[in-house]
Order: structure tokens, then C-alpha cells, then sequence
């Protein structure tokens, strides 16, 4: 009886080694031809991705096209793409109120508004974003601290370099008090 249930183990122990060994070899042609698929798609592939677009090669205007809404109004913000190729932007732009001298005053733009979504934006063709300006009026003086900001410091998406525009409106320069909203751009 030992010697029968000795072969029914060496018997279940040949089995699970060609179940192994059939595993591995699925796996292997498996990867073998992935990586010969792999190999191939940079030959197939005709349409790369397209880049983000750099502040360098947008012309960033601020339209003078007011929308209002409940004490805040709201201006568009066009990004332009002077480049050669189409560009991406996806997401908000960094927006802040700065003086002459290109010191920025209060708190940057809160976010607003969703989704966000991918653009992508031709050669000379353009995207925009909104920036909204809450009345400074609408906050107490002592708590907002209003001054005359001389310009916009803007950031297209996903971007480290700033364009400045020259405009003259009334901030808060304390930082208690968030008066400006952007949203992503469309």
C-alpha cells in the first residue's frame, strides 16, 4: 500500500511539473511576442504626441469682453499658438494681480470649474480661459486692504514661465481674502 500511494505522489508531482512547464512556455511565447509587437509599433506608429504648448509660442491676450455674474465679472484670457506645429493645453492657468514693478498683490486665482479637459490648439488658432474679479467692494475694507494692481502676472497651463499684462484694477492686497477665480481653459 506505501508503494502504490509513493507512485500516485511521483505521479502528482510529474503532473504539476509539465502543468509548470506548459505555464512557462505560454509565457514565454507570450513575451516573445510582445516584444516582437513592441518592436514593431515605432515602424506602424505615424502620429506622435502632440506637445505641450510652451508660454515661448502662445501670444497671451486679455479681452476686453466682460461677462458678469453675482458681484464678480468675469474676462476671457486667449492663448494663441504662434508656433508651427499644434500645441496642448490642459488645465488652469496660474493667474495673479502684481504691481508696476511685477510684485504680486494678495492671493494668486483660486480654481473653478471642471471638467478639464485636453486642447489641443492649431497654429494660429487660439484657446481661452475665464478670469474673474470679485468687486473689492464686496469685502470689508480692513479685511481686504484694497490697492490698484497695474498689471496680470499669467501662466499657461502646466507652464513655469509668466507673461504680464499691463491693466489697471482695484485688489485686495491682504492675503485673508481671495478676489480673483479663473477657470481651466476650453
Amino acid at each position: 500500500m506505501s508503494s502504490r500511494i509513493q507512485l500516485l505522489g511521483l505521479r502528482r508531482r510529474a503532473l504539476a511539473a509539465s502543468g509548470v512547464a506548459a505555464l512557462a512556455a505560454a509565457g514565454a511565447a507570450t513575451a516573445l511576442a510582445t516584444g516582437s509587437a513592441g518592436a514593431a509599433a515605432p515602424h506602424n506608429a505615424t502620429v506622435a504626441a502632440t506637445p505641450i504648448c510652451a508660454t515661448a509660442q502662445l501670444g497671451v491676450k486679455f479681452l476686453n469682453k466682460p461677462n458678469g455674474a453675482a458681484g464678480t465679472i468675469y474676462y476671457p484670457i486667449q492663448f494663441t499658438n504662434n508656433g508651427t506645429q499644434a500645441c496642448t493645453l490642459r488645465g488652469y492657468p496660474g493667474v495673479s494681480a502684481v504691481t508696476s514693478s511685477g510684485a504680486q498683490i494678495g492671493n494668486p486665482a483660486s480654481r473653478s470649474g471642471n471638467p478639464i479637459t485636453t486642447v489641443t490648439i492649431a497654429p494660429k488658432k487660439s484657446a481661452s480661459s475665464m478670469v474673474g474679479f470679485a468687486h473689492t467692494a464686496n469685502f470689508p475694507a480692513a479685511k481686504c486692504k484694497p490697492v490698484t494692481a497695474k498689471g496680470l502676472r499669467i501662466f499657461p497651463p502646466n507652464q513655469t514661465k509668466s507673461v504680464t499684462i499691463k491693466r489697471s484694477f482695484s485688489a485686495c492686497s491682504s492675503k485673508s481674502v481671495t478676489y480673483l477665480i479663473v477657470l481651466p481653459v476650453k
